[in-house]
């Protein structure tokens, strides 16, 4: 089979692929080489990338497999595929980032970054030596919502349940937990019962898949009811979290803080601003390059499924995590 690899997600595993692989054609190329990517097309068989488009498509009139090297589907163009073809993505990233949302938390809450910085200047920032300091509050008594529930919802409502965390509720577009697991959740909702999650919780999580139906889902409105104690974590898209509202509530005050791993623009050569607002000024935000998944037990999982995807395509099977049209 002739197989092209695009990106750099992979490319630490490249010998072990190609020992995977010994008898296919493997074709690499980094992001940005469309004329690598355009070449291999013609008789492709397996692309495995996070960018497909319908320009694409029409000329891989042979592929078997697009499979994706992460969750997100939205650079996929599903519905141009050629019949021949199938889309999979493969998650095991949620318990690294579940991982983070647990350190990110504590953090917040307990306003580590704002000591560090201040004791850098000799300042001790602690109600031991300013009686105006307020204390710092745990996480075991946080009230924690999920904006999304599927995989990294469900992990990290298991990890924070582990540490003693009691309070949790959840949205999500149907309303179910990810492959019907059992939750001991106060309760899980829809989309629809967004203000009541945000009115109810200190701590949101917002994990939920961008699609028309959940981009700008969350504005001015939610993170009033959130209030000035409240803390909000994406780890989704971006484009859940409405951009203005957020620098304006974290500018303000309206909310205590936040810590943002997706952003609202991507660099192409690893420099750029990651918004058109400067969060960068601002002091109560954690701000990290979309890293909350990138570990090694991340991408090894990952690729064990992507060689499972690449052997049943092989075979005629269809892959596991496939993504419907």
């Amino acid at each position: 089979m002739k197989i092209c690899i695009v990106g750099d997600y992979l490319s630490r595993y490249r010998e072990r692929i190609q020992t995977l692989f010994p008898t296919d054609e493997v074709i690499w190329a980094h992001t940005g080489e469309d004329d690598i990517v355009r070449d291999a097309l013609e008789d492709l068989d397996v692309f495995v990338g996070p960018v497909f488009t319908p320009e694409m498509a029409h000329r891989a009139r042979r592929l078997r497999l697009v499979q994706v090297p992460g969750a997100g589907t939205d650079g996929i163009a599903i519905d141009a595929l050629p019949p021949s073809a199938l889309c999979a993505n493969v998650y095991r990233h949620e318990s690294s980032v579940a991982e983070y949302v647990l350190g990110a938390a504590i953090a917040l809450r307990r306003r580590f970054q704002d000591q560090d910085r201040n004791l850098r200047q000799d300042i001790w920032d602690t109600a031991t030596y300013d009686p105006s300091v307020a204390y710092g509050r745990t996480l075991l008594s946080a009230e924690v919502g999920f904006v999304g529930y599927g995989h990294i919802g469900a992990a990290t409502w298991t990890l924070l349940e582990a540490i003693g965390v009691r309070g949790g509720r959840a949205v999500s577009r149907s309303g179910k937990s990810a492959e019907g697991r059992v939750s001991s959740l106060t309760w899980l909702g829809t989309q629809s019962d967004i203000d009541r999650l945000f009115d109810e919780s200190d701590l949101v999580v917002v994990s939920a898949p961008l699609s028309a139906e959940t981009n700008g889902l969350i504005g001015a409105e939610q993170l009033d009811l959130l209030g000035e104690d409240g803390i909000i974590i994406n780890v989704g898209r971006a484009g859940l979290i409405q951009e203005e509202p957020l620098f304006n509530a974290l500018q303000s005050g309206t909310i205590a803080g936040a810590a943002v791993d997706v952003w609202y623009s991507y660099p192409e050569d690893g420099s750029g601003r990651p918004s058109s607002y400067p969060f960068k000024d601002l002091t109560n935000i954690l701000m990290t390059p979309h890293s909350a998944a990138l570990t090694d037990e991340t991408y090894s999982a990952r690729l064990e499924d992507i060689a499972i995807n690449i052997e049943r395509s092989r075979m005629g099977f269809r892959p596991i995590n496939l993504v419907m049209s």
